[in-house]
Order: C-alpha cells, then structure tokens, then sequence
C-alpha cells in the first residue's frame, strides 16, 4: 500500500473515531450542562497533565524504545513506570481533597480511584498503539482508538438507558432513552462518566490484544532468545572458573576506584530498567509535548482562572474538541510519517513530507470553512442552548488550526528521527512568544482593544450575508487572538528545521 493511499485511509479511521467522539461529548455536554461539563473537562486536565509526566517514559518513544531494547524489556519497564505514575496521581489527589475538606467522601474518592486506573490504563494503550506503530501496523493502530470510542458511546448509552429507567416518579415518570436525551436533564456526573472511561478502555485493550496475540508471542519469544543467548555469551566458562565474565563492551572500563561505573553499568544491563539514554530522549521528547499541551491549553487556564462564569469553560472545551477532531487530517498525514520514518521504504520520504504538508493545508482549510458557516442553532440544538456561542469561539481560532495542520507532518517527521531537543526548543519559542503577547495586553489595554475591534469588524465583514449572524454575539479574547502569533512563530521555526536538513 502507497503511503497516499495509507494516508487516505488513515484519514477515513481517523474521521469515523472523530464522528464517534463527538458523539460521546455531545451526550455528555447535554447530560451535564455546560458548568458540568467544565468540572469534567478541568478533571481530565488533571489526568492529562498526569499523563504526560507518565509518557515522558511511556508514551510517543515507545516505538523507538522496541526498536533499540526490544519489545519484552519496553513492556516490563513500562508496567513500573505506569504502576508507580498512578500511585502517586491518587496519593497527592487524596492529600488534597483531605486538605481541603478535611474527609474523603465517597464521590471524592470514586475521582481519586477512577482517575488512577484511568492513567493505568491509558498507559496500557499507549503500549499497545507504541507496539502497533513498531510494527507498521498503521491500520491495527487506527482500529483500537476506534474501538475505545465506539464503547465510549455505548456504555454511555447503556448507563442513560438505566438512568432512564430508574426514573419512576414525577414529571419524567416513564422517560425513555431517547426523551431523556432530548429533554437532557443533569443526570450525569463526572464519576459515572470517569468510570465509563476507564471501562471502555479495559474491554478495547483486551480485545486487541487478543485478536493480535500472535504478533505478541512472536515478539516476546524473539526477545527471551535474544537475552538468554546474551546470558550464555556473557557466562563464559562458568563451570570451571566459577566466575562469571562479563564482556569489555557491556561492562565499560570499570575499576575499584569507579564505584559511580559499576553502578551504572549495572543500570545498563538491568532487564527491568532502560539505559540513561532512553530516559534522555523520553525526556526531551515527553518535555516537547508537555510545552506543546501548555501552548494549546493557556486560554483555557487563562480565562478559568480570570473568569468568574465557570461554564464558559465548559463551552471553550467543547470549541477545543472540533480543534482536535479537524486535527485528525493533519494528524493522520503525521502519523504515515513517522511509520515511514522507523521503516524501511522505498518511497522518497522527503518528496512524500512535502505532498503530506500541501494537503494537510488544503484539507484542513476546506473543513474549517464548511463548519465556520453552520448555524448557531445547530451548536445549540445538538448541545444545549448553553453551548449556542461556540461557533463564535471556533471562527476565532480558525487560523491557529490552519497553522498547526501545517506544522503537524513537519513535527511528526522531526520527532521520528530522534530530534527531540530541536522540537522542545521550537515550541517553548511558542510559549515564550504567547506569554509575550499576554503581558503586552496588560500593559497596552488601548492597542489590544483597537486590535479586538478590528478581528471582530473582519469577522462582521466576512459573514454578513449570514441572516442568522448576529454582530452582536461575537466573542473576541485576547486569550485566544495570542495563538496566532504563537503558532505563526512555530510554523517559521519547523519549517526553517525541514529546510536546514534538506
């Protein structure tokens, strides 16, 4: 299969996981309100932040780890790693829910332990989607995400569907499915919610790996020979000597006076622990996506923190969902990119990159015209009459995504051949460039205003003809105008990266 072909396919699994996934927000924004809704998503910030402490060593470089270590000694390092990660998350989760409210009360604590096995888990299929990517297997890859998706939704449904049938009394006596939906009472919580996460994830992650058993096996055994060939090479004459004799190469030069060597060495040779250099490019390549998550997430931290309606949280983080989901097409160019990349290909790679980018753009672009001309009433009807400014919101960004669907390939490619470093660096350039547009707004309210004014009069100018428009519905923050820049900043730095290569 061309990688054209691997990518337009890619898109459409991507598309349909998107379609799945704004499903499942659609349920639960009606379900839970828009101030529900913003209590969920904060949560999910929390676990996200969890999270990308935890891939630092278990995320986006487990391919490259199988590649160098092999599969086995990934897969025992990242169960410490993800044991311990979450530990922690519902150590100093129950520490400051006891702090502040000085007991742990049930609902607390459905939180304190959903939230840990959910990381667990997430961790788990990091592995596998790391396993599915070391293998090439792009479309495996692209099936389990759909999968997880596919029962977000119908657990989801399932839990409504009890809830609809428990009720007995009152107005909503004899409610059904499809009336509770409709009429959207607040009857979902961020625990029942949490909860259906965390099982969706346990059914999809043992179904997959099920049905892929074979390529499992195959690695795992490959591996155990591979170690026990290492250990009868490196025994020597173990029955004559009774010593055992390392080989120069694994040991180093090590002496007595070099107690920090041997210790190192030891380090290096340890089944359950990777060498210093994994935990090197884990960092730098998990530091990259952290400062990559802070750049995409400040307004939403900025505007919680400065805003005293809670639910415009709740509203921007249903504007961010169809950031992401347009992100798919862009994302799924970058992820036949990196495939490309850790494999052997015959197809010129950079040649493919440029194509990749030029489509990304395209794509992306006549996406984000279509959704920025649906109506108002559409948000409203399909996500509660609280959610009825989001298209507001997603105009404004409308650039910012155009930007990241070009820097999304160049990123990707970067990242598979180990340039971590060069990527952190671009995108902390990023932050630095949006903190510096933040402050400037504090410091020269007057020229921020005349700049505010002008993005709406654009705004105002390009859609007239729209008889639902309404002028005076548009939302302009300087939160979310500072992304331009930001990203304008990043596209410059990625490219000029792709050019010093050439």
């Amino acid at each position: 299969m061309t990688a054209h072909r691997l990518a337009n396919r890619t898109i459409i699994w991507q598309g349909v996981k998107a379609v799945l996934a704004i499903l499942v927000v659609v349920l639960y924004s009606r379900m839970m309100g828009a101030a529900g809704r913003g209590h969920l998503s904060i949560w999910l910030m929390n676990i996200q932040l969890f999270m990308l402490v935890l891939e630092w060593m278990v995320g986006s470089t487990l391919p490259n780890f199988m590649i160098q270590y092999g599969v086995k000694r990934t897969l025992r390092f990242s169960i410490i790693v993800s044991v311990g990660v979450s530990a922690i998350w519902m150590a100093l989760h129950s520490c400051w829910i006891w702090i502040n409210k000085g007991a742990l009360p049930l609902t607390e604590l459905s939180l304190v332990f959903g939230g840990g096995t959910l990381i667990l888990l997430l961790s788990v299929v990091n592995v596998v989607l790391g396993f599915y990517q070391f293998k090439g297997l792009v479309e495996k890859r692209n099936q389990l995400q759909i999968s997880i998706e596919l029962l977000k939704l119908l657990l989801l449904l399932a839990v409504l569907a009890f809830i609809a049938k428990i009720i007995v009394v009152g107005p909503l006596q004899g409610l059904g499915l499809l009336g509770l939906i409709w009429i959207a009472p607040p009857v979902l919580s961020t625990e029942s919610v949490s909860w259906v996460l965390v099982f969706s994830l346990v059914i999809a992650v043992l179904v997959s790996i099920f049905l892929n058993r074979k390529l499992w096996w195959i690695e795992l055994r490959n591996d155990a020979i591979s170690e026990n060939g290492l250990d009868s090479e490196n025994c020597g004459d173990s029955e004559n000597s009774g010593e055992v004799t390392l080989p120069e190469e694994k040991l180093g030069k090590v002496n007595s006076e070099n107690l920090g060597l041997k210790a190192f060495s030891f380090l290096e040779s340890n089944r359950w622990i990777l060498p210093r250099k994994a935990f090197s490019d884990g960092f730098w390549s998990q530091a990259g996506h952290l400062v990559y998550f802070a750049i995409t997430r400040a307004p939403l931290w900025a505007l919680n923190m400065w805003s005293a309606d809670k639910s415009i949280i709740g509203v921007l983080a249903n504007v961010w969902l169809m950031w992401d989901t347009l992100m798919v097409i862009a994302n799924s160019y970058g992820v036949v990119i990196h495939s490309m990349a850790l494999q052997p290909s015959s197809e010129n790679i950079r040649g493919v990159l440029g194509q990749f980018i030029r489509k990304s753009f395209v794509r992306s672009l006549l996406v984000c015209l279509v959704v920025s001309v649906i109506p108002d009433d559409v948000f409203s009807s399909i996500f509660g009459w609280e959610f009825s400014n989001m298209n507001r919101y997603f105009i404004l960004i409308v650039p910012t995504i155009l930007l990241s669907a070009i820097c999304s390939p160049i990123a990707h490619w970067l990242h598979a051949n180990n340039r971590f470093f060069e990527l952190f660096r671009i995108y902390l350039s990023a932050v630095i460039v949006y903190v510096s547009f933040i402050v400037f707004g504090l410091f020269f309210p007057g020229i921020v205003y005349c700049i505010k004014l002008n993005v709406k009069g654009f705004i105002e100018e390009l859609f007239s003809n729209r008889s639902f428009y309404s002028s005076d519905l548009v939302v302009v923050n300087w939160e979310v105008v500072a992304l331009f820049p930001a990203f304008f900043c990043m596209f410059l730095l990625l490219l000029r990266s792709l050019r010093r290569t050439e």
